[in-house]
């Protein structure tokens, strides 16, 4: 019998039956200006799993541009060091928008975007104000990910509840979650499941501060939503339950709930309902946009010596980045040709726009942590909201904090190694093809390691792949991975989840590979280097489906004042 242990294995390497060892054919502005007639190299940071991509677009870019040259740069999945990475490079793609802690370390836009060939009209609306640091335009958007309120049709097909649509407003979504709810039995129906305490309605919360209204009159707005979450009718894990989102969507206990499409495809698979997804509701105060989105930004490096040639870069990577970075395009024009878009059926399309047509980013430039704990502590305490909002609440007060810091990083060239010799694959090779997710892996290693037991062992060849297909849906999953690579590296807790349901199922283990055999057969035992009780964690009635990578140990912090 499978039992889950107190301890967090980050990853373990699985080996799936479905390609056995076989045979397979598989700066300012100030900065010294560049429009001379001389060849200008740039350097470009990017992740190392998106480095052929970058490169069969910089070839193109090239093409267009011969008097600029882009040296790339691969970053490993570690979390980066932007002061060093603004010194290495001129420009670079960041998965998130410009915290105010790092918005000194890049160049602001905003005198280069009056250029001819640039138009703010090209992109989502209020997209580039995700990568804006105060009044600064630190960025352009490349990529954009929309949070939606996704649902599950069972429930509401047995409630005989009309499905929401995409232009849905906030008296609609209040009857739904009172429609759907049922906190009467032991295994309560939730209408809605928050991210947090008041999540869904910061945009809302955003338009009303925009026109000034008080704070008495922000909570006599926003009441509604406290009495629905003091009546179980709306859930916010860890304020008024203790279950989790994904646990309560598995368990059929959540008629709506939070959630983004890459989110959904990781951490909710193999659901038994189906499932449908709408923007977030409307109303006629949405200037600034009703529903979040998350955005990857391109930046220049406030230290670049090429200022014109690296906004050259970034204005065709903001046009040209399809199929690059995860989620949808920032660029309007590019969305039909989005794998992304395209895997999506027209009713999820339809939803998919409306969310990026009413996108909001004052989560950027506003700090809501306020009025969040304001919300939490009257849903948990009973208060009025407007008694425990601050007083001076307003946008101007609610605006993040920009350090002044007069240093500025110098960009500096970074050589790139010298590639290893490619080994050939023996014709009567056995080989095997191994999945290396560049955001768990330092691909550049993985390849050399590959090519070392190549060059050692001719018998047999391993294939390194580093990006997935582009099945948005399945992008995620460990199906997909199941069905694609022989071996590959996954998260214990999605692993974990599989072994427990294999009295009820059995699928998961028909399709990986028992390592018993390999084990019987190595006298000097990779097991007898790791702790057994990890190892035991990925055993079923004595068999193992997996080595241990990597652990995250857990720790109890103590706080040394209040122990003194």
């Amino acid at each position: 019998m499978f039992t889950i242990k107190n301890v967090s294995v980050n990853a373990i390497i699985i080996c799936v039956m479905i390609f056995p060892l076989t045979s397979c054919d598989h700066a300012t502005t100030e900065l010294i200006s560049d429009n001379s007639q001389q060849k200008v190299t740039i350097t470009f940071a990017a992740t190392t799993g998106a480095v052929s991509q970058y490169e069969k677009l910089i070839t193109t870019f090239e093409s267009q541009h011969p008097d600029i040259r882009v040296e790339l740069l691969a970053m490993d999945g570690e979390l980066p060091d932007y002061e060093r990475l603004t010194s290495q490079a001129d420009t670079l793609v960041l998965g998130s928008a410009v915290s105010a802690e790092n918005s000194h370390l890049f160049l602001d836009l905003t005198p280069l975007m009056p250029n001819e060939d640039f138009s703010p009209d090209d992109f989502w609306p209020n997209s580039l104000q995700g990568c804006q640091s105060g009044d600064k335009q630190a960025g352009l958007p490349v990529s954009l990910n929309p949070s939606l309120v996704f649902y599950n049709k069972n429930i509401f097909d047995q409630k005989n509840v009309a499905y929401p649509q995409p232009s849905w407003e906030w008296d609609e979504f209040k009857n739904t979650v009172q429609l759907l709810s049922d906190t009467s039995g032991t295994e309560p129906v939730y209408g809605f499941v928050d991210n947090s305490a008041g999540f869904i309605l910061r945009p809302e919360t955003h338009a009303l501060l925009g026109t000034n209204k008080t704070p008495a009159e922000v909570g006599a707005t926003l009441d509604w939503y406290l009495e629905l979450a003091r009546s179980g009718e709306i859930a916010i894990p860890g304020v008024n339950i203790e279950e989790k989102t994904n646990d309560l969507v598995r368990g059929n206990q959540a008629a709506m709930w939070v959630g983004t499409l890459s989110g959904f495809s990781y951490d909710l698979q193999g659901l038994d309902f189906e499932v449908g997804f709408v923007p977030f509701p409307t109303s006629s105060r949405s200037e600034f946009g009703s529903n979040p989105v998350s955005v990857s930004c391109a930046m220049v490096s406030a230290g670049t010596g090429y200022l014109e040639a690296s906004w050259t870069w970034l204005n065709f990577l903001s046009h040209n980045s399809v199929g690059i970075s995860s989620g949808f395009p920032a660029n309007l024009a590019a969305i039909e040709d989005s794998p992304e878009w395209v895997s999506q059926t027209p009713e999820r399309q339809t939803a998919i726009r409306g969310a990026l047509q009413g996108g909001w980013y004052g989560w950027v430039k506003y700090d809501f942590t306020p009025i969040a704990q304001a919300f939490q502590k009257s849903i948990q305490s009973g208060q009025r909201l407007a008694d425990l909002l601050p007083t001076n609440l307003s946008l101007l007060a609610l605006e993040r904090d920009i350090p002044e810091v007069e240093h500025t990083p110098q960009a500096v060239m970074a050589p790139e190694p010298t590639p290893l010799p490619k080994t050939e694959k023996a014709e009567n090779a056995l080989s095997a093809v191994y999945f290396a997710d560049p955001g768990l892996h330092d691909n550049r290693n993985v390849l050399a390691l590959a090519e070392e037991f190549n060059l050692t062992n001719p018998e047999y060849y391993i294939e390194i792949v580093t990006e997935r297909g582009m099945d948005f849906v399945n992008i995620n999953s460990n199906e997909y991975d199941i069905k694609n690579y022989d071996c590959f590296l996954a998260p214990a807790a999605t692993v974990s989840y599989h072994l427990e349901e294999i009295n009820q199922e059995g699928s998961f283990l028909q399709n990986i590979y028992s390592l018993d055999p390999f084990l019987d057969l190595d006298e000097n035992s990779v097991l007898s280097d790791l702790d057994p009780d990890l190892v035991t964690l990925l055993q079923v009635d004595g068999s193992l489906y997996g080595i241990p990578q990597t652990i995250n140990p857990l720790f109890v912090y103590y706080n040394a004042n209040l122990l003194q």
